[in-house]
């Protein structure tokens, strides 16, 4: 806001002449005399004396932006005075919200920018004064919300009814927020217990349960006064037994269709339970008894006395809203008690219409946003005034900035949108068939740098696994905390490593592709031709001119132990919590942060044929805001989706090579819940250079024996703690530092994880705690593969990739045969049977394979006996339990493929399946 100085060079006998020039030919500077008045002879004398006096010029500073609640300097030391005489300095504000001034009568004033909503302009005058002219110069001064980010979330529990038999739990977590974080808090409304966590971005707290539901709210509080909370309710009852969580089949329906819904949970008692399914309200107050729930082998139960009790109705729902459940089981006479609560939302579909208002939204906003760039607007501005026009949109619910140049929103049907401009050289967010944009560079922010997150160590629950959905899980039996002391060895369990590229070179969306500065070109070159003991390439999930990526590649990671997504990525939904309407669907993808880390799939919706998009597969996820619809079609991922699908991991480290894919921890913090050892990400739009550099010298500086802490700290001697740009984006580590490659070995071989962790199936397998009277021979649960039990028709596998020693000379493992063929088909052509495969592995490819073991019905008929267990067709024999001992020194030293394996011969009507347990490699 500056004003061009006229005729500064006057002498005071003109200074009224020239004042009045300068007032129409200048809009912000102005010279004037100190004195309003004086006598003739007073100005005779100034006229004699002045001649030689120039009006000083005020220069208080380019216009500048801030963010509020930030200390601004007005600096107008730059203000000059030809004639070298003293100056004396005044600052006032002349519009925008009220501000406390210090300093104002010095050249450098200070205040700190208030709390606004929007972008809002406040204007401060700088007066000169030379002690006969003035001069004066205005500053404008942006003040922007920050869109803070505060985090907190419960690690291992979710936010669901869970349930324990121990009168404290102990819950851990992670917290996280631009300002300091004062405090954890937690509030027990059952047991009437409140009090402060210890700890705060790593927190941990015991807490006192009341018999019944005990719900539980923790909060975080930071010094600028935001908060955030997350709630979950534990059940407490001393003599339940839960193994496995109440599961519902599906958790969205739609309104007036018939849907059956299939509801199990695991239990582990000792004596046959009654169980039944009963309704229940949103805040899990039961409601009236709808089903029993069986353990009989009879669809939909897959097997019968495996502590798995399932049922399955039909339900029509005729109104929108949540529809609850909860199981109560009763033992004898003990008391009963009830499951955790699990809901379905219920809706109608989203319209033709309403799709179509969805994608024309999202594509006329990038059309708009990249004219405002064009025009020479910044990101930040094209932004706001994008957000401006949709406010006024009957179409859109609600939208809102980032602050950094995003925009996001809901349409009044509840759909999410957001867009970002894919910006040069980085890994913002993605668009179909758009160039990248230059970027334009806002002005240079005053807001301190993200101190890289390092959660150390990771605080997870010791039976964090029972909280994975549609996984069997651990036995309730307690929770504590399990807590990694300094230099303890915590090694990745598994060491298969995965990549999912979507944007290497995606046909659909060539233009913002990354090509050469995809990580699949850094870090997974130097996977695959490392030491492949300690990781190896498994499974490549790249577009490169195909589209090989799925949304099941997302999810489908539970034997992975090294997992890279490299993708584009930002952070929305900032204050979209308090803003929901109930009407657009469940809020709960919200819980425990402002705003939300989301990615791209690299996928986009297709045609359907009339000039729109068919969402007939994505319309449960996006109804579950779990998938958000950006320009083009294009999908992208919330946190919610990583939460509902993704299974126990063997303590992966995780790597989300993606802009802003640690701006908070609203995605890391999920991955650490399923089990992740670290996650490892950027705060901010990051360099694609420099995070190709940082990922591929820390993985490079792991295979040489540093942990993850250790080798960040490698990594960021040499390329730095963030990318250098104006607003840097910093790498950051949470989790455990101490996380290192394990070394090769096999894991999970007794199945104590309580699911298939480290082992991938195909077909049936799974793990059990019992099979009738028969339960495992060490520990609590026992692998089971099998020719068609349940819903599996063909056969069952479970393998294993591991490095085996240079001494390794055998394999030892517990094996149960049970078959309905032992009745009927002895010395015939059907002949299920059982077979131990090994194959040397390197990288993708199996070489020199061999069975070491197989046995089938012929050759066990005639030592079997009947089992108190039935299978679909009737009567069942089994082996017991035997132990078998095989050679494999030939391939000691070597990377293996180790897989069991059940399959039918002849027929598929009589089921066969092998228990296995106490796997051993010596």
């Amino acid at each position: 806001m500056k004003g061009n100085i006229q005729d500064v060079c006057k002498t005071l006998i003109f200074v009224i002449t020239i004042l009045n020039i300068t007032a129409c030919g200048g809009s912000s500077s102005s010279s004037s005399s100190s004195s309003s008045s004086s006598s003739s002879s007073s100005s005779s004398s100034s006229s004699s004396s002045s001649v030689q006096n120039t009006a000083p010029i005020a220069n208080a500073g380019p216009d500048k932006t801030t963010n509020e609640r930030e200390e601004v300097v007005l600096d107008g030391n730059t203000s000059s005075d030809i004639d070298n005489d003293p100056l004396a300095y005044s600052w006032t504000q002349i519009s925008g919200p009220s501000v406390s001034l210090t300093d104002a009568n010095t050249a450098t004033a200070k205040f700190i920018a208030p709390t606004v909503a929007v972008d809002t302009p406040a204007v401060f005058r700088l007066t000169v004064d030379d002690g006969l002219l003035n001069h004066t110069d205005d500053i404008l001064i942006t003040i922007k919300p920050v869109t803070d980010s505060i985090s907190i979330a419960i690690l291992g529990l979710g936010n669901e009814i869970l349930v324990t038999n121990e009168p404290t739990i102990s819950v851990a977590g992670i917290a996280s927020a631009d300002a300091p974080i004062n405090k954890i808090s937690f509030n027990n409304p059952s047991s009437a217990i409140s009090g402060d966590a210890a700890g705060i971005e790593n927190w941990s707290v015991s807490v006192p349960l009341a018999i019944g539901d005990n719900p539980l709210t923790f909060t975080a509080q930071a010094a600028d006064g935001k908060t955030a909370e997350i709630n979950t309710t534990i059940t407490y009852y001393p003599n339940l037994a839960f193994n496995t969580p109440l599961i519902l089949s599906q958790d969205i329906a739609y309104k007036n269709e018939t849907v059956n819904l299939s509801v199990t949970i695991g239990l582990s008692t000792g004596t046959e339970p009654t169980v039944t399914l009963f309704t229940a309200s949103e805040d899990g107050t039961p409601g009236s008894e709808l089903e029993p729930m069986l353990d009989d082998g009879k669809l939909p139960d897959e097997i019968e006395k495996d502590g798995i009790y399932s049922t399955q109705f039909a339900i029509t729902p005729t109104s929108t809203g949540y529809q609850c459940y909860r199981a109560k089981i009763e033992i004898n006479d003990s008391t009963p008690y009830f499951s955790e609560l699990r809901c379905m939302w219920v809706t109608s579909h989203y319209t033709a219409e309403e799709v179509a208002t969805a994608t024309s939204v999202a594509d006329d906003l990038e059309s708009a946003y990249l004219t405002l760039l064009a025009n020479g607007k910044t990101e930040i501005e094209a932004a706001n005034t994008v957000v401006s026009s949709l406010s006024t949109n009957i179409d859109i619910g609600e939208a809102g900035a980032t602050g950094d140049g995003g925009i996001w929103w809901v349409t009044k049907a509840g759909i999410l949108g957001a867009y970002h401009p894919v910006l040069e050289n980085q890994r913002a967010a993605a668009a179909k068939q758009r160039n990248a944009t230059p970027r334009k560079q806002n002005p240079i922010s005053t807001k301190k740098p993200v101190v890289p997150t390092v959660a150390y160590p990771a605080t997870y629950l010791a039976h964090r696994n029972y909280y994975v959905p549609s996984a069997p899980a651990q036995p309730t039996s307690k929770y504590n905390l399990r807590t990694k002391t300094a230099g303890e060895n915590n090694p990745i369990l598994s060491n298969k490593a995965l990549i999912i590229s979507p944007y290497l070179n995606n046909p659909i969306d060539p233009q913002n592709s990354f090509g050469s500065s995809d990580d699949y070109f850094g870090v997974w070159n130097s996977i695959k031709n490392g030491n492949q003991c300690l990781l190896y390439a498994e499974k490549e999930a790249v577009n490169n001119g195909s589209l090989n990526v799925s949304l099941s590649d997302f999810y489908n990671l539970s034997s992975f132990g090294y997992i890279h997504i490299v993708t584009h990525g930002d952070n929305f939904y900032n204050g979209l919590l308090s803003l929901w309407q109930n009407n657009w669907g469940p809020n709960n993808f919200l819980t425990g942060s402002l705003s939300q880390v989301v990615i791209y799939s690299g996928l986009y919706l297709p045609s359907d044929g009339n000039g729109g998009y068919d969402i007939t597969g994505y319309e449960d996820d996006l109804q579950a805001k779990r998938l958000v619809i950006a320009p083009g079609g294009a999908i992208a991922i919330l946190p919610s989706y990583f939460q509902r699908y993704v299974g126990a991991l063997p303590n992966s480290l995780v790597i989300l090579g993606a802009c802003r894919s640690t701006y908070n921890n609203s995605l890391a913090n999920v991955f650490l819940s399923k089990g992740a050892g670290a996650v490892v990400g950027y705060t901010d739009y990051v360099n694609s250079s420099y995070a190709q550099n940082t990922l591929k010298m820390l993985v490079e500086e792991m295979y040489t024996g540093k942990d993850v802490g250790e080798a960040i700290n490698a990594t960021t001697a040499i390329y730095g703690t963030n990318d250098a740009d104006n607003d840097p984006a910093y790498i950051t580590l949470s989790g455990a530092s101490n996380l290192s490659f394990g070394s090769g070995n096999f894991s999970n071989l007794g199945f104590e994880d309580g699911t298939l962790t480290t082992w991938e199936r195909s077909g049936d397998g799974r793990v059990i705690s019992q099979l009738g009277s028969t339960r495992p021979t060490e520990g609590v649960w026992a692998g089971i593969i099998s020719t068609g039990l349940g819903y599996t028709t063909t056969a069952g596998q479970i393998e294993q990739t591991g490095c085996l020693a240079n001494n390794v000379t055998k394999l030892n493992f517990d094996w149960n045969f049970f078959s309905e063929e032992f009745l009927e088909y002895c010395e015939s052509i059907y002949q299920d049977e059982f077979k131990v495969d090994i194959c040397e592995k390197d990288n993708s490819v199996t070489t020199n394979c061999q069975t070491l073991f197989q046995t089938n019905i012929d050759q066990l008929c005639n030592s079997v006996s009947a089992s108190d267990v039935s299978f679909d067709q009737g009567g069942v024999y089994n082996t017991g339990w035997s132990r078998k001992s095989l050679n494999i020194d030939s391939y000691a030293g070597k990377n293996v493929l180790l897989r069991f394996y059940a399959t039918d011969i002849g027929d598929s009507i009589y089921d066969s399946a092998i228990l296995l347990d106490n796997i051993e490699i010596e």
